[in-house]
């Protein structure tokens, strides 16, 4: 399976660390670009489990990264990359192709110059590319972002740019698929997005 390129890439494969979430909760899907009315996907975290996707079938997120003041549970089997240098980067990718990536920039950074940066690069990528602007609630923040919809490698696919703020920095999370992949993995990304908005307090 071809993997699908992610702009400006960087990093190397690492073991993944997997840590047991010792808390429980249990969250609903919000309403965001994909219509007027998101089905609810309902995630439960596991003190021996991790994060429990429960969308398009259930799904047991036991691989969970915790590292650099970043963290977020994603599938098992999916490989992670991570970068050390600034700004510091996460990737999970699925063994489709598809990815998720979260990046936090510097404290101040503004979410709309992270967006238009983002949009700016995917136009010198892909020549033909449709660009929605786009704002969600998730865990009670909210995140603004474009939806973008492209060709690549002959097949039309679908990247989603999310940014929010914290008092530890800006984060950008961007997440790609190509479209039959992504309607299936629609939950997964949402549920992984979650996940990293959640407070961390897990134990190491």
């Amino acid at each position: 399976m071809q993997r699908i390129r992610r702009i400006g890439l960087i990093g190397a494969i690492f073991p993944v660390s997997r840590h047991a979430l010792g808390w429980s909760r249990t969250l609903a899907g919000a309403r965001g670009w994909y219509g007027a009315a998101r089905p609810a996907v309902r995630l439960s975290l596991q003190p021996a489990f991790g994060l429990m996707c429960l969308g398009k079938g259930d799904l047991y997120m036991t691989a969970v990264y915790r590292n650099q003041g970043l963290h977020f549970a994603y599938p098992e089997g999916w490989e992670l990359e991570e970068s050390h240098s600034e700004p510091r980067s996460v990737t999970v990718h699925s063994p489709g192709g598809a990815f998720w990536s979260i990046t936090r920039y510097p404290v101040g950074t503004p979410p709309a110059d992270l967006i238009g940066a983002a949009i700016s690069r995917m136009r010198q990528e892909y020549q033909h590319l449709d660009s929605e602007s786009a704002t969600e609630t998730l865990q009670g923040r909210q995140l603004v972002g474009c939806n973008l919809n492209f060709f690549h490698f002959d097949l039309t696919s679908t990247a989603v740019f999310r940014s929010f703020r914290d008092p530890r920095g800006t984060y950008l999370i961007y997440y790609q698929a190509e479209d039959r992949e992504f309607d299936a993995l629609e939950d997964v990304f949402r549920a992984i997005t979650i996940s990293a908005l959640l407070p961390d307090n897990a134990p190491d």
